[in-house]
């Protein structure tokens, strides 16, 4: 079972999520899921009779079920840190883009989440190369764990379409509001409206592009970590677009 499943009992899947995070919802349980940054195959759950209780054990639509854990993978890490990487190679990096030269310092990051260096150089090396050409080993995991995907449901062609027509409607002069199947008219009324042709054509698109998630009843919240992607990329192209006026 992993964070993506949908085919698996959500119940199931929310005592697996419990345990990779190590704990519950009303903290009642904690789980050891790494020993030495090892995962332990045991099974997660007492199997004696005496300790053995009605919270160990997950209904499902297939049953009563105790949870086996075989194998997991910790989170990456974007720490980067000075005193470990004293070479200086990735230090005043440029990269020229949009006939722009652009610097970035350094990419050494003290913390575990990526910094906004660490993204900016990534974006930046992904736009201008199609892929990332110089990334250290150490890095590696957390910039195709935490960016590459959102780099590629970026550059997607359903994305790109709402990119576009953000900017459409902006030049328009229509107000942000506007819904995008009003944003262009056909001639064809058809196509025309909330109803129409051209609104169908974006939507099934995008729930193609959500691997149609939103018809399951995901407890976890785990399943499509996008939830609010099409909101906010129109949000964010809009608000760059005022800026640029």
């Amino acid at each position: 079972v992993s964070n993506t499943s949908t085919d698996v009992d959500f119940n199931i899947k929310q005592r697996v999520y419990d345990y990779a995070r190590g704990h519950n919802d009303d903290n009642t349980k904690t789980y050891q899921y790494f020993l030495n940054q090892t995962t332990p195959t045991c099974f997660m759950e007492t199997l004696t009779d005496a300790s053995l209780t009605n919270d160990d054990i997950v209904m499902s639509e297939d049953g009563y079920n105790l949870i086996l854990i075989t194998s997991g993978t910790a989170k990456s890490s974007a720490e980067f840190t000075e005193k470990k990487n004293s070479e200086n190679i990735l230090t005043d990096i440029y990269f020229k883009y949009n006939d722009k030269n652009i610097k970035i310092d350094n990419i050494y990051n003290d913390g575990e989440q990526l910094n906004k260096n660490q993204i900016k150089y990534y974006v930046l090396d992904y736009a201008i190369n199609n892929s990332s050409t110089v990334v250290p080993n150490s890095l590696a995991d957390a910039f195709n764990n935490y960016l590459s995907g959102i780099v590629s449901r970026f550059t997607s062609s359903e994305t790109q379409r709402i990119v576009l027509l953000s900017f459409i409607r902006n030049k328009s002069g229509l107000d942000s509001s506007t819904e995008f199947y009003d944003v262009v008219k056909f001639d064809n009324e058809a196509y025309n409206g909330v109803d129409g042709i051209f609104n169908n054509y974006i939507l099934i698109n995008q729930r193609n592009a959500d691997n149609y998630n939103y018809i399951y009843n995901d407890t976890t919240g785990t399943s499509n970590p996008y939830e609010t992607w099409w909101d906010e990329i129109s949000q964010i192209v809009d608000s760059l677009l005022l800026e640029d006026k």
